[in-house]
């Protein structure tokens, strides 16, 4: 664009900068302090802007964006509480590991520290959560573009690695209004940085040599009687493509996390996806693995962590592209750092092959038995959480996108939802596993892939991010959002503080009478209330062959809740126990 001031030319040599390193979208809330980053945005053709009154959700928004595709998004905010609203998207980034550019407006030198309202000391606000953390002084006729060039090129080493803050100060005019500046002598000099200096963002594939470490981790897998691969959660677009391939070679069951991109779209028969409630029913006879292979990030189920706690001492190889430690009940002992699919492709060749491992068989033999017992179980056609899961497994059509919710929706789903072979794109934000800003994840999550998108989550957390119905009801891409409303907090059941009654329903319970048509209504969305499974499934294909957003509310007790999943387990583990006797 032309730069009609200073405040409009920097503000779009920041932007272009970050343009360079691949930034594509901005998501923009509305303010007057960063009124130059807007403008520079919106009046650039290779940047697609996202614009949401709420900093916290468009934030989320832009994490589930990066989930889906990797890439790195933008934001863009005013001054003050504004920057604070970030601090959780920004924590789940981080904890995720996704890209996340923080163009935070400030005021000027001048304005900090005297009481000046709207401002608030910015500079590293989010300490330990953003990488890299600039602040940009207000920008006059004694600035130089190469000292603003080689400042973003601190931060952007780190650029596609996690969330990175940029906070600029900007004295007014902070419009686009004509103000005399030596446009052409600024321009030379930006011009003369890029041709003299190559942006500071790190190689895509690092050069690591981790062949001698496959050689000792080939010779343990080699001399192992049997073993088990864990897939856990993983971003889409991180996941590694020759898991299946390596559990075909090796003829070991994978135990795919719901999250893992392998319980939907695995190529292979070796994919479980029942073990959370295979384990607890104690199945006899499971062979006891002798090398654990694990990728991805830490399981979702507690029967599953149970399990592998008892295999404690074993050898327990991760393979995985970063040196984060992700093992808080100290189960490494071993790890492959580098690119998974290449670790993968190199061990596979190192492997010799060996007596197939008949126990492991059984196991998969119980989990179709499981998924059959599920469908027996449900065909009362009862609406309930569990049934919900397993049915919304079934539905979701090939090649559509599923969001989960933390709390109860992603551990029914972990539970129920069985294995299928065609393709489904998962997303969850199981960085630091909040409830807040689901809602606004699931849109970013559909508008990154354009795939029409199935979010399932609970009361609380719709409540908690209620104002991103709008930004579902300006969604290109369906977004249905599945609630289930059982008045309040539903997990805290399970815990034992539920037997403490005089404290339980006001404090952890949390009830309340609300139910979200009156929601629907104000976002103009279509509305279901099916009470019973045929009911929910005629809404769900209703709402998807319409290809616009819905929402589906669904009403469930808590107190049967419980009773139902202790039911399931029960009468599970018995059926079971029969088959193994005979």
């Amino acid at each position: 664009m032309t730069a009609p001031n200073l405040n409009i030319f920097y503000a779009d040599l920041i932007l272009d900068y970050l343009v360079r390193c691949g930034v594509e979208t901005c998501f923009v809330s509305p303010g007057s302090r960063s009124t130059a980053l807007i403008a520079a945005a919106a009046g650039r053709a290779d940047i697609s802007v996202r614009m949401h009154i709420d900093e916290r959700a468009s934030a989320f928004m832009a994490v589930g964006f990066a989930r889906a595709t990797g890439s790195i998004p933008a934001l863009i905010c005013t001054s003050g509480t504004a920057v604070a609203n970030y601090l959780p998207a920004v924590v789940e980034a981080f904890q995720s590991r996704l890209p996340l550019v923080l163009l935070t407006a400030d005021r000027p030198e001048e304005l900090q520290d005297c009481g000046a309202n709207q401002t608030i000391d910015q500079h590293a606000l989010y300490g330990r959560f953003a990488l890299e953390s600039i602040t940009l002084g207000t920008f006059d006729a004694d600035t130089d573009p190469d000292d603003v060039l080689k400042t973003l090129d601190k931060a952007a080493c780190l650029i596609d690695e996690g969330p990175i803050h940029i906070n600029c100060r900007f004295r007014k005019p902070l419009d686009p209004v004509a103000k005399a500046f030596d446009l052409a002598s600024l321009s030379g000099r930006k011009d003369a940085f890029y041709k003299n200096s190559p942006i500071g963002l790190k190689p895509k594939d690092p050069l690591i040599d981790f062949s001698q470490a496959v050689e000792e981790v080939a010779g343990l897998i080699n001399g192992s009687e049997s073993g088990l691969i864990i897939a856990g959660p993983e971003a889409p677009y991180r996941t590694c493509q020759n898991l299946d391939k390596l559990a075909k070679v090796l003829d070991w069951p994978i135990i795919a996390d719901i999250h893992s991109q392998y319980r939907f779209g695995s190529k292979t028969v070796n994919a479980i996806g029942h073990f959370d409630l295979l384990n607890d029913a104690e199945i006899p006879d499971f062979p006891t693995p002798r090398t654990i292979l694990h990728v991805g990030g830490l399981p979702t189920s507690k029967s599953l962590i149970k399990y592998l706690l008892g295999l404690k001492g074993m050898e327990y190889i991760k393979i995985q592209d970063h040196e984060q430690t992700i093992d808080p009940d100290r189960l490494e002992t071993e790890r492959l750092t580098g690119d998974p699919d290449k670790i993968i492709d190199l061990l596979i060749t190192k492997l010799t092959s060996k007596e197939k491992t008949s126990g492991w068989k059984k196991l998969r033999a119980t989990d179709l038995e499981c998924a059959r017992f599920l469908s027996e179980h449900f065909d009362d056609k009862r609406l309930t959480e569990p049934s919900l899961a397993y049915g919304l497994g079934k539905l979701i059509r090939d090649g559509d996108g599923l969001y989960l919710s933390s709390s109860m929706p992603i551990r029914d789903a972990e539970s129920f939802m069985s294995v299928r072979t065609d393709s489904l794109m998962v997303g969850a934000n199981r960085g630091a596993s909040g409830i807040d800003g689901l809602i606004a994840s699931a849109c970013g999550f559909a508008f990154g892939s354009g795939k029409p998108t199935t979010l399932l989550l609970g009361d609380l957390t719709f409540i908690h991010d209620l104002n991103s119905l709008a930004l579902v009801k300006k969604s290109e891409i369906p977004i249905i959002v599945v609630v289930v409303n059982n008045r309040g907090g539903g997990i805290f059941h399970f815990l034992p503080i539920a037997a403490f009654e005089d404290i339980f329903e006001p404090y952890f319970g949390t009830p309340h009478d609300l139910t979200f048509d009156s929601a629907a209504k104000m976002f103009d969305l279509p509305y279901y209330q099916p009470k019973t499974i045929p009911e929910f499934e005629s809404s769900y294909n209703e709402a998807r062959d319409n290809n616009r957003s819905a929402i589906i509310e669904i009403s469930t007790d808590r107190n049967q809740n419980v009773a139902e999943h202790e039911t399931i387990r029960s009468r599970l583990a018995a059926v079971l126990s029969r088959k193994d006797s005979e």
